[in-house]
């Protein structure tokens, strides 16, 4: 907690130096509440050169170079007081955390924050929160928007962009410019009676219309007083108000929570940090001011992110987690095996579907249950395809186990042919095939031995037969016994007529053009003389 205090403390004095909002006064204020005294840091900051009585003696060169001096002297101050308060916790056996300064980017961070609009608190929430995360990793499909900070919160900044679904009300500043023959810009607050009041014209009521609708009616009214085109009318946010929201139940950070109004309750969610690992994700409760509530379901939001645009928030509205209810899980040969959420009237089928689906090897005839009940666990098949068939569901409970397992054997709906012929490979097994039909398929080549062939065949017990196959018989005789039936994973080997023919060669060497090995004329028709003109004849010096 000291070293959250210290870090906080540092980084607001941090920002406040750079953005040149510190004064003798609010730089003796934070000195007060870290118990430091003006006359040690005076002591200290004289010590680096620096002798100045306010921060207008500073010379603006010199500004950048004093704040970075006055940060680092005390947080100097701090660090000493931290080692001496840590040896005395070693002393006595209790241990404390080493403080630490905040990075330089951390503070450009959050000074950047400000300049957006941010304030300074803001921005240092801001900036401890990225610097000092302490939200679990996602366990429920729908935390990880909020646990990775997938959903941003909007600041107050100028020309604000909101949709023309979200609701005005009192303290929202709208420009309404004019170009053509009329000429004019101005921008007007919404009172707190929901009214703006242009210059000679009657006060317009915009309070809880969608800025969509605010448009057209501003436009009408305008129309009447000024001359242009419609496309010589443009209405802008310039400003949007700011409200406050209460959070409770299972979320991280429950309590008020300050925001533009142009956040949505997804963005004001994630200002809280999300749901808990208890928290529901699907049964949101928002309560409006006036007593409505709807309910809020983050995966309709993840399916569709456009639904943010009917979640616009007004002042002192509700947001209330419950624990989930239902919290079941699937595994094993789906897309996104994960822990889910389901509502009343989603099983199943719908579990399967957040899932992102079954995967091609899921094996689909049975799926297997794991459920807790009457104090024991157990396991129940469910007939997937029955289902699937009947157009059926299986309802689930909570901390339901749902596994998907893999086709375990590889396929065995082929035969296979190999050796010498033109397209050897695997080919799909029908029922009633034939070695004819793999033949037909394979196609022979000139130099396939016909006279012999070997199918193997496995056996069960990993052997294989061997099987000797007269292809000569069978293509002259398509109903010869030797066409016998195939069976799934058979391989065929057709060998080539060469396999069975010894090949011998003529060795010539020495004085001749060009030594070598020739191949032997198997009808022995060749001579000496013929072997020496294929190595290019004698040479002259051969005798």
């Amino acid at each position: 907690m000291a070293r959250l205090y210290f870090t906080c403390s540092i980084l607001i004095l941090s920002v406040s130096l750079a953005l040149g909002q510190v004064t003798m006064e609010t730089l003796q204020q934070q000195l007060d509440e870290r118990g430091i005294s003006q006359e040690e840091v005076q002591q200290r900051l004289s010590e680096r050169g620096y002798n100045y009585d306010s921060f207008a003696d500073i010379p603006p060169e010199q500004m950048e170079a004093f704040q970075a001096a006055v940060q680092e002297v005390i947080a100097e101050i701090e660090r000493e007081r931290e080692a001496d308060a840590s040896q005395e916790d070693m002393q006595s056996g209790n241990s404390s955390e080493v403080l630490t300064e905040p990075s330089p980017d951390v503070v450009q961070g959050a000074t950047e924050a400000v300049e957006e609009g941010a304030s300074v608190e803001e921005a240092v929430a801001e900036a401890i929160d990225r610097q000092e995360p302490d939200l679990p990793g996602a366990k429920i499909w729908g935390h990880q928007i909020f646990r990775d900070q997938h959903i941003s919160v909007f600041r107050q900044s100028d020309n604000i962009k909101p949709r023309d679904s979200y609701v005005l009300g009192s303290g929202d500043e709208v420009t309404i410019s004019i170009w053509g023959v009329s000429i004019f810009e101005r921008t007007y607050t919404i009172d707190q009676n929901g009214y703006i009041v242009p210059s000679g014209m009657p006060r317009i009521y915009l309070r809880d219309l969608t800025f969509g609708d605010a448009k057209e009616k501003l436009k009408r009214q305008f129309s009447s007083f000024n001359q242009f085109q419609d496309d010589q009318f443009e209405v802008s946010l310039r400003h949007a108000r700011t409200i406050s929201v209460g959070i409770f139940g299972e979320v991280f950070k429950p309590g008020n929570h300050t925001v533009s109004a142009i956040n949505t309750a997804f963005n004001v969610l994630m200002a809280a940090g999300g749901p808990t690992d208890i928290g529901t994700l699907r049964n949101i409760r928002w309560i409006r001011a006036n007593g409505e509530v709807r309910v809020i379901d983050v995966y309709e939001y993840m399916n569709d992110p456009t639904i943010t645009e009917s979640f616009y928030l007004t002042e002192n509205d509700i947001i209330q987690i419950p624990i989930a209810e239902r919290i079941v899980s699937i595994a094993g040969a789906v897309k996104r095996p994960m822990r889910y959420e389901l509502i009343e009237g989603e099983n199943l089928m719908k579990l399967i579907e957040y899932a992102g689906g079954l995967n091609a090897n899921a094996y689909k005839q049975i799926v297997q249950l794991k459920r807790f009940e009457n104090d024991q666990q157990q396991v129940i098949d469910i007939s997937y395809n029955e289902l699937v068939n009947s157009g059926g569901d299986f309802a689930l409970l909570n901390g339901d186990q749902i596994v998907f397992k893999e086709i375990p054997s590889p396929y065995k709906n082929f035969v296979s042919v190999g050796g010498t012929v033109e397209l050897p490979g695997e080919y799909e097994y029908r029922q009633g095939m034939r070695i004819t039909d793999l033949i037909e398929r394979a196609k022979l080549v000139e130099e396939s031995e016909r006279s012999f062939a070997v199918l193997r065949r496995t056996n069960r017990n990993g052997t294989s037969n061997f099987i000797r196959v007269d292809l000569e018989e069978i293509l002259l005789n398509n109903a010869s016994a030797e066409n016998i039936l195939l069976a799934p994973a058979d391989r065929l080997t057709i060998f080539g007529r060469g396999v069975f023919t010894d090949a011998f060669q003529v060795s010539v060497s020495g004085q001749v053009r060009q030594p070598g090995t020739f191949e032997h004329d198997p009808s022995e028709t060749m001579r000496v003389r013929d072997a020496v003109l294929l190595a290019g004849g004698l040479l002259p010096s051969a005798t």
